[in-house]
């Protein structure tokens, strides 16, 4: 299949305003910076090096995709579904994660700092060396996630789930401290 550039995706947009479905394609290095791919399906997509910054991706499917080395910047990924995704060193800043699954994806090295996953489920990721630095993880679920080097800093964890075993190397603000000493406790008693 040929490659698609923007003007072919915007092309598509105008004839298929409710979400596109670009499965299994090589959209590598493409800009699509600010367009509107809400409900899109980019399953099992090479997405290497891709600009999605400020896009609309609200609801969009990245299932199985590469997004390795992108730039997702300030996108809107609220109620996105990143199943298996792989985005090794993939710059996530400010972007919009409210209510988002990412269940099973590799983001070691990714920065997702000023980030917001309120509600989010970040399940059985590996988040090596990523980087949450002033992040929003209010009510995000981080089970069974491998957090190995990652960054807090300045992050809010209220009423967050993470492993209590794979501890990041961020130095923990006193909130999060008792936090983590509750659920800790709460273990110990329960003898889970």
């Amino acid at each position: 299949m040929a490659s698609l550039s923007r003007m072919d995706i915007q092309m598509l947009l105008l004839r298929y305003p409710h979400g596109l479905r670009l499965q299994r394609l090589d959209l590598s290095r493409l800009d699509l910076s600010g367009l509107d791919l809400s409900r899109s399906d980019f399953s099992g997509s090479t997405l290497t090096g891709i600009r999605l910054n400020g896009a609309n991706l609200r609801g969009a499917c990245f299932s199985r995709a590469n997004l390795s080395g992108a730039s997702v910047q300030a996108a809107d990924l609220q109620s996105a579904c990143l199943y298996h995704a792989t985005g090794l060193n993939t710059n996530f800043y400010q972007c919009n994660f409210t209510g988002a699954s990412l269940m099973r994806c590799n983001w070691q090295g990714s920065s997702f700092r000023q980030a917001n996953f309120t509600r989010s489920m970040l399940l059985f990721n590996r988040l090596h060396q990523a980087d949450f630095s002033e992040a929003n993880l209010t009510g995000a679920d981080m089970t069974g996630s491998s957090l190995r080097g990652a960054r807090f800093d300045r992050a809010d964890l209220s009423d967050a789930r993470y492993p209590l075993s794979d501890r990041a190397t961020a130095p923990l603000t006193a909130y999060q401290k008792s936090n983590m000493q509750q659920q800790e406790s709460a273990l110990a008693y329960y003898g889970t």
